[in-house]
């Protein structure tokens, strides 16, 4: 049965803006240093998990500064010969994106469609194996829709792995837009508005069970940090599919034992001041 939509995941690479000269170490975005240890990471979770989606009905277009040494492009060049989902894209700088985004979207398109979904993904993040299904399966055929996968992970990689659930995120930074194509407007796409932005402004379908996305924390990200309700439960890394294997130091076992030991103390303790006081 021939689709009624084309689904775009979109990331941001390495654009040149205002907003964002400085990771949270103070270190410059965009430098040679900067860019190795962000391929690093790209190669290694973000890259592999779109990949190895199990639906493969979608087009991944990573928009990259112009500048970007030849090194790199023939990095890019190189994936997208193993992965033709991979389409690089090069803009002079964040500005272009936002203007010429739409355009792309609509070039980009399968002839016959009446939709498109647009896909937010950053270039150090990664998706469940199943995402893209996910996805997929809570199309509408509304004239907007914002598809929102509200539970993920997050996983620290610097100074030992450690893993937490993110439940509940309403209109994250994973969110999809299901739009129309019937009229001659060129399309909006996910990414004309903040992704809190669209709270309130169009029709929502909230995915609720299984978490499809996860954030990897390392010393470079511009201002994401480990969610607090930490797990040392392997099972939730099922379906990731990365080039690391993740192994927990016994360090954070105990540490893990001991907050839930704490927990339970205070619970006891809670009660029994309930019990006393009646």
């Amino acid at each position: 049965m021939p689709k009624q939509f084309t689904h775009f995941v979109i990331t941001r690479f390495n654009l040149r803006q205002s907003i964002w000269g400085l990771d949270k170490q103070g270190t410059e975005v965009n430098s040679d240093a900067w860019l190795t240890h962000r391929y690093k990471i790209f190669e290694t979770y973000c890259f592999p998990s779109i990949q190895n989606q199990t639906n493969k009905y979608f087009k991944w277009l990573v928009f990259f500064d112009e500048t970007t040494p030849q090194f790199y492009r023939d990095k890019n060049n190189f994936l997208s010969s193993v992965f033709s989902n991979f389409i690089p894209v090069y803009v002079k700088d964040f500005d272009t994106f936002h203007v010429k985004l739409p355009q792309f979207i609509k070039d980009y398109s399968e002839e016959g469609v009446d939709y498109v979904i647009t896909t937010r993904l950053d270039n150090d993040d990664c998706f469940h194996k199943d995402a893209i299904k996910i996805i997929q399966d809570h199309f509408t055929t509304k004239e907007t829709t914002i598809i929102d996968l509200c539970n993920g992970l997050t996983l620290q990689i610097n100074g030992g792995y450690k893993l937490s659930l993110r439940k509940n995120v309403i209109s994250g930074p994973f969110i999809s837009l299901s739009e129309s194509l019937k009229s001659e407007k060129k399309p909006v796409t996910v990414y004309s508005k903040e992704h809190t932005a669209w709270l309130g402004t169009v029709h929502y379908v909230s995915v609720k069970k299984g978490f499809y996305w996860m954030q990897i924390i390392h010393n470079r990200n511009i201002s994401n940090a480990l969610a607090q309700q930490l797990t040392m439960n392997k099972r939730y890394l099922e379906g990731f599919d990365f080039l690391e294997n993740i192994s927990f130091s016994l360090r954070y076992y105990i540490f893990i034992l001991y907050k839930e030991v704490k927990c339970v103390v205070q619970r006891i303790n809670t009660n029994k001041s309930r019990i006393l006081s009646q």
